[in-house]
């Protein structure tokens, strides 16, 4: 494979411990290596058939011959040896369980392509693999995976990710150390894919665990540079807010005000959460603006704002961030000084069917990231 970080046999079992599976027939990882993520669900599902594919020759042989299960030695990444297994005796009956430790690793900005039934994507490696497979997955299947977390944001994955949440449902369970991986630094998280179902009765729907219960949102970020911002007490300023500002959960706007406001647009009013877009990040660095009164914000912060246009819907917003905080912390990356960016918290969002949009210079929506299928 592209890379060898092995899942540890803990974290295996945790991955496992997601399924929501009681019976499974056909348990599937098709980025075995040496086998730990189906050992897990061999102790949680000791009937299942276990399938397994791994292109490496000392990977495949271990396999093979310690286990006994049935697999294969294709690369995952060449969509036609893909087709071939699609289509082979060897997974004739699709999975109920795939378990996935996708690799991570690539050169700079590069893509892959990946495909299901028709349609072609470009995406990260961890990406395709998760595309690829999906084609292997029963109707009423589950995919589970480990994934950096970088790839619930990036630009690189925004088809493949705005595809699986037109079809499919995607919850991201946890995030894990970036430590778990031996000689490998990374952010992960736990996520869980299976198919939508749009036929809900009323009692499904009442049921069913989806995170769609906060308003539709909307994003904006500051365009006064701090550099450009002038001390005033004229009538006309406004109170001038920099990340220095963000320090208490309820914002006090200070009395250093800009009158150098070159849109009118460049302002905002209350209620609105208030976040910075670089910084190291702590929730404690985010602030809720609850006044009315126009304000303007550096093009250091951003602001999130709901189309109810209350306090308690803001609230409702910084509560989920923090009990989501080890996940959300991932929408900073950079490996000096990190930052976030507007369609990075929208990807955050619609991860959760969460709707929000992102506002231009005029207010206007400038991207609903949609995926349409061709």
């Amino acid at each position: 494979m592209v890379d060898s970080f092995y899942t540890p046999l803990d974290t295996a079992r945790k991955l496992v411990s997601l399924s929501q599976k009681k019976e499974p027939k056909i348990i599937a990882d098709f980025a075995a290596g040496f086998g730990s993520l189906l050992q897990a669900a061999k102790e949680s599902f000791p009937n299942a058939q276990f399938f397994f594919n791994d292109n490496s020759e000392k990977c495949f042989s271990y396999l093979l011959s310690y286990f006994g299960w049935s697999g294969s030695k294709i690369n995952f990444l060449d969509s036609q040896y893909v087709k071939v297994l699609l289509d082979s005796d060897e997974l004739s009956s699709k999975c109920d369980i795939i378990f996935l430790n996708p690799p991570f690793s690539q050169r700079g900005g590069s893509t892959y392509d990946s495909f299901f039934g028709e349609l072609v994507f470009s995406s990260s490696v961890a990406f395709a693999f998760i595309i690829n497979s999906l084609n292997f997955l029963k109707e009423d299947g589950e995919l589970i995976a480990i994934l950096p977390a970088s790839c619930l944001t990036s630009e690189k994955d925004s088809n493949a990710r705005s595809f699986i949440h037109s079809y499919y449902s995607m919850s991201v369970d946890s995030a894990l150390s970036h430590k778990t991986f031996d000689k490998c630094c990374v952010h992960t998280v736990c996520v869980r894919i299976v198919k939508k179902i749009f036929n809900y009765t009323i009692e499904e729907e009442q049921n069913a665990s989806v995170y769609n219960t906060l308003p539709s949102l909307q994003l904006f970020r500051g365009k006064l540079s701090i550099h450009n911002s002038v001390k005033s007490t004229q009538s006309n300023g406004f109170p001038f807010i920099h990340t220095t500002n963000l320090k208490e959960k309820y914002l006090n706007p200070n009395l250093h005000y800009s009158s150098n406001v070159i849109k009118p647009n460049s302002t905002i009013s209350g209620p609105c959460l208030l976040l910075p877009r670089v910084c190291k990040p702590s929730f404690n660095k985010i602030s809720i603006y609850s006044q009315s009164e126009p304000i303007v914000i550096s093009d250091c912060i951003i602001s999130i704002s709901s189309l109810e246009e209350n306090l308690y819907s803001i609230e409702d917003v910084y509560e989920f961030i923090n009990n989501n905080w080890s996940l959300f912390r991932t929408v900073y990356h950079g490996t000096c000084a990190q930052y976030t960016t507007l369609k990075h918290l929208q990807s955050f969002f619609h991860t959760y069917n969460i709707y929000a949009s992102i506002l231009n210079s005029y207010g206007f929506i400038a991207d609903t990231h949609t995926f349409f299928p061709s």
